[in-house]
């Protein structure tokens, strides 16, 4: 995966940031996403020549993504963009994108509200992709961390109810082939204290807090 570089001042230079192994069976690597400007003050848009192609992903970056190894599909949602030059804010997306290692279809655009920063992983036992948190238009008023948990099933979102681990974002989740569970670790609780460092284990109907 390739990580945001910083050079000098702190600018960002235009950068891939994300790089996942499609899987096994199509044995290729996809690259979704770019990053343009700074991560503060200085984002900005990136020029005309390189927006969103049609028949692609819409989100410039920091979208979720999964592979279904089931279904054999790159599953891709949310993700976000500069929607203008200094200070002009980011727009972000709530729309399923899934790559079947040739081309790109929209599959969805009802589900989780339009975000970024989710965390996604594969669940193996139950052959569905989970989401859970990011940072986006999940509150009353503007943008602002996520609670809520989401299921994928390839034909469209369900959510879990229930109580979750707690607002935030950039959190990772991986599957545990242990436990047969999901795992979340870490995440920014937007402004709630430091950095979130308990993790949460999900058996696919619960969570439940495994340790600090």
């Amino acid at each position: 995966m390739f990580e945001r570089s910083v050079v000098g001042s702190g600018r960002v230079e235009p950068s891939l940031i994300t790089r996942r192994r499609l899987g096994p069976t199509v044995g290729s690597v996809i690259i979704v996403g770019l990053l343009f400007g700074a991560c503060g003050e200085d984002e900005q848009a990136p020029p005309p020549d390189v927006l969103p192609k049609e028949g692609a992903p819409l989100g410039y970056g920091r979208g979720g993504q999964a592979y279904d190894v089931r279904r054999q599909r790159l599953v891709y949602f949310g993700g976000y963009h500069p929607s203008g030059s200094v200070g002009g804010g980011v727009t972000a997306y709530g729309a399923t994108w899934e790559w079947d290692g040739s081309v790109w279809a929209q599959v969805a655009d009802a589900g989780p509200s339009p975000r970024y920063d989710v965390a996604m992983a594969y669940d193996a036992v139950r052959g569905v992709v989970v989401l859970h948190g990011g940072f986006g238009a999940c509150g009353t008023e503007g943008f602002s961390c996520c609670n809520d948990t989401w299921e994928w099933n390839g034909v469209a979102w369900r959510p879990i109810d229930g109580p979750g681990p707690g607002p935030r974002h950039s959190a990772n989740l991986s599957f545990d082939p242990q436990t047969r569970t999901l795992l979340l670790f870490g995440g920014d609780p937007c402004g709630e204290g430091s950095p979130n460092r308990s993790l949460w284990r999900f058996d696919g109907q619960n969570w439940s807090e495994v340790g600090p």
